[in-house]
C-alpha cells in the first residue's frame, strides 16, 4: 500500500489562524468544507475529517489506485464526511464540485506538466467560497540548489538500476559514501546535512521525490516564474513558510476580494510561521 501522511502545515486550523492574524474572516473549521487537490490516498485529510464530523473533506487525484486505497480507509473508520475522486484536475471542472472554504494543494505543482500547473491555480479560483483561503506549496529556487547537489549524486549511482529496491540501497549508498568523504567544512558536508535533517527519508519518499526524472516544466521554479503564472488567475498570495529551511514556497492563496491585514504584528507572524520545524 502506498504511503500518505498528514502535512501538519496544511492542516484546515493551522491555516484559518493564520489568515485569522491577518484579520481575514475565515468559517468555523469544525464546519468547514476543505478540498484537496492530489490528495494520494487521504492521509493528508482523514485526521481533519475524523476531528471534525460536522465539516465536509473531498479529495480528487489522478490515480484510481490511491482513490481505491484511500476510499477502503475512510470505509474501514466509518467516515462518513469524507469523499475521495479520481479525476484529472486538467480535464474537470472544479467549480463542479462546489465551493470550499479551504483549498490545499502540497506537493503536487512541482512534479506535474505545465498546463497542468495552470490548472491547479484555476481550481484555486473557481473552488475558492469568496471568504475561503488556500494553501499551495512549489519546489523553488534557489533554495532547492543544495538538495539537487544530493540528488544528483544518488541519481548517478542508483538511477539505472531497475528494481525499486535496488535503486534505493544504491542511492543511499552514495549519501553514505558522500558523509565519509565530504570535509566537514564543504558544501557537500553542509548539502547532506541538510538532506539528512528532513528526516522523512522512507525508501517510499526517496524514491517518489529523489529518483524520478525530472522534466523542464517539474524542475523547481523561481518565484518571479510562479508569480507569473498565478497573475491571470487575479488571486492574492501571502508567503508564509520559510525558503531555506523547506525548499520551497508555501502560501496562502486568497481570492480577489479579500482583504488581509498587514500591519507589523501580522507580518512578524509571518515570520515566525517561517520557522516552524
Amino acid at each position: 500500500m502506498d504511503e500518505t501522511h498528514p502535512f501538519p502545515q496544511s492542516a484546515p486550523g493551522h491555516l484559518a489562524a493564520i489568515a485569522h492574524r491577518f484579520g481575514l474572516e475565515v468559517p468555523d473549521v469544525s464546519t468547514a468544507r476543505v478540498l484537496e487537490i492530489g490528495c494520494s490516498a487521504g492521509g493528508n485529510l482523514i485526521p481533519f475529517a475524523a476531528w471534525h464530523p460536522e465539516a465536509r473533506a473531498v479529495g480528487i487525484d489522478l490515480s484510481q489506485v490511491q482513490i481505491d486505497q484511500g476510499r477502503r480507509r475512510v470505509a474501514a473508520l466509518g467516515l462518513r464526511n469524507m469523499e475521495l475522486f479520481q479525476a484529472d484536475i486538467a480535464q474537470i471542472d472544479p467549480a463542479a464540485l462546489g465551493t470550499f472554504d479551504l483549498v490545499v494543494c502540497h506537493g503536487v505543482y512541482s512534479r506535474v506538466p505545465e498546463h497542468v500547473q495552470q490548472a491547479i491555480l484555476s481550481a484555486f479560483r473557481a473552488a475558492l467560497a469568496p471568504d475561503g483561503i488556500g494553501y499551495h506549496s512549489y519546489n523553488v529556487y534557489p533554495c532547492w540548489k543544495a538538495r539537487e547537489i544530493v540528488r544528483d549524486a544518488m541519481l548517478l549511482r542508483g538511477g539505472a538500476m531497475t528494481s525499486p529496491q535496488e535503486k534505493v540501497s544504491y542511492a543511499r549508498g552514495m549519501i553514505d559514501f558522500l558523509e565519509e568523504v565530504a570535509p566537514a567544512d564543504s558544501v557537500l558536508a553542509k548539502a547532506l546535512s541538510d538532506y539528512r535533517a528532513q528526516g522523512n527519508l522512507t525508501d517510499h519518499y526517496l524514491l517518489h521525490e529523489d529518483m524520478k526524472s525530472w522534466r523542464r516544466s517539474t524542475r523547481p521554479a523561481t518565484s518571479s516564474r510562479w508569480w507569473g503564472e498565478l497573475r491571470p488567475t487575479a488571486l492574492q498570495y501571502l508567503i508564509v513558510h520559510g525558503l531555506a529551511r523547506y525548499r520551497l514556497d508555501s502560501v496562502l492563496l486568497l481570492p480577489p476580494t479579500s482583504t488581509p491585514r498587514l500591519d507589523e504584528p501580522a507580518t512578524r507572524l509571518a515570520e515566525l510561521v517561517r520557522e516552524d520545524p
